[in-house]
């Protein structure tokens, strides 16, 4: 009894230790100390390392050119900033007006806060980090939470793919890829049995991106006809060979809704934003942009196949991963079918697969023997590492030097306006 007290003391004792370790490198070098989370990821400190990364990469964010969102969000700071006779009032009655671009309440609200003593990008972004990367770190350590022992390997990939779609250097686009992580951190605790919590987060997802209307919309439906994953494989399937929705349709039904989100959907649909949208996938004559998402695509076809055939019913025995999946077939099918607009189809097709890739991690991580064979592992382990990969080097063009070898104490006196992506070229 006593040895057995004494090596949990002990235990304890390390784990202490480790966690402070973890912290004082995080303030020595920001980038060392995510990898000590990502090597102790059961470690109960882990997230909050994870988090307090995100925040750092957010005050080292570099905005590499005029045409990215950070670049708007800079300049709305600053605008803001010499607005010194703005109270909360007059803001908030800015909110939800035609003549006024705030429908979307949390990137205003913390611009406007941060305005009120600094025009420092840097501070916003950081900010937007502490946000951001508390629902990023989480939803990380939600999926980590069902691992026992340690993660199997061919659950991995799953995990890695999943993290990946909506990456820390999305922040970039601060609304949209933040209202991905609050919604699918809603799903989480939704599915997971705390419905309150996870209904009010999944709400609170359309206050920081109007457009999570519809993936609601989608949870809403889902959650009335129930966990039906056989009809979910059946809707996601036939939307790939589905009739694809005009813009103007959706311009139609957006007569429906309150006259400032009109104003906003009219834009997604009008003509001349179709047209740009159009040309600036021209000007992208790398194939791995859209290739990557394409290849993505085909191999988790396959792997679902699959999964639908011979799999779909091992999934009663899991209810968080069965409710995941069966949504994000939902989500993805609708993506699909709005696929002719690029700012709805194409996006939510990509949000769907992080429940998606879940759901399929959390699969695997239950299951002891291996589930599928070499000719499906192959060309999706494959597919997502192109995925990958691509998104590094997307992330390369607002990571700067100085988040990899700077830390808190001297990133603020330093230059970091070169992103990565200048010097490799």
């Amino acid at each position: 009894m006593v040895r057995a007290t004494t090596r949990i003391l002990a235990r304890q004792s390390t784990a202490t230790q480790r966690r402070r370790d973890a912290y004082l490198v995080w303030l020595l070098s920001p980038f060392l100390s995510l990898v000590m989370a990502v090597r102790n990821y059961k470690a109960a400190w882990a997230k909050n390392v994870l988090w307090l990364f995100v925040v750092f990469y957010g005050f080292t964010f570099v905005v590499s050119n005029q045409q990215i969102d950070a670049n708007r969000y800079v300049l709305g700071l600053e605008k803001l900033s010499r607005q010194d006779a703005t109270s909360f009032t007059e803001f908030f009655d800015m909110l939800y007006q035609k003549d006024t671009n705030y429908v979307d309440v949390l990137q205003p609200l913390v611009t406007f806060l941060v305005s009120r003593f600094t025009d420092d990008g840097r501070i916003l972004y950081a900010v937007f980090g502490v946000i951001f990367g508390y629902f990023y770190s989480r939803n990380a350590a939600f999926l980590i939470s069902f691992v026992r022992k340690k993660i199997r390997k061919e659950a991995l990939i799953f995990l890695i793919t999943c993290l990946f779609v909506v990456s820390i250097w999305q922040m970039n686009g601060f609304r949209f890829a933040t209202a991905a992580h609050v919604f699918i951190f809603g799903l989480f605790n939704l599915f997971n049995e705390r419905k309150a919590k996870g209904v009010l987060f999944c709400i609170g997802s359309v206050f920081v991106h109007f457009s999570f209307l519809m993936p609601l919309i989608i949870l809403a439906i889902h959650l009335l006809v129930g966990n039906r994953l056989f009809v979910a494989f059946v809707l996601y399937f036939a939307s790939f060979f589905a009739t694809q929705v005009t813009p103007d349709l959706l311009k139609n039904y957006a007569g429906y809704l309150p006259g400032v989100f009109q104003e906003r959907s009219a834009k997604y649909t009008s003509d001349a934003y179709l047209e740009a949208r159009e040309e600036l996938a021209k000007r992208q004559v790398n194939w791995y942009v859209n290739g990557r998402v394409i290849a993505l695509t085909y191999a988790t076809n396959v792997l679902l196949a699959i999964v639908f055939i011979r799999y779909r019913r091992h999934f009663s025995g899991l209810p968080v991963a069965a409710h995941l999946l069966s949504f994000s077939l939902y989500l993805f099918a609708a993506g699909n079918i709005f696929s002719s607009v690029p700012s709805v189809g194409i996006r939510f097709q990509l949000v769907s697969l992080m429940p998606l890739f879940a759901a399929l991690f959390l699969f695997v991580q239950a299951h002891s023997r291996m589930l599928f064979s070499k000719w499906v592992k192959v060309p999706f382990i494959a597919a997502a590492l192109l995925f990958i990969i691509v998104e590094i080097r997307i992330g390369f063009d607002t990571t700067g030097v100085i988040t990899l070898i700077g830390n808190p104490i001297v990133a603020p006196f330093m230059d970091n306006q070169v992103p990565l992506i200048s010097l490799i070229k």
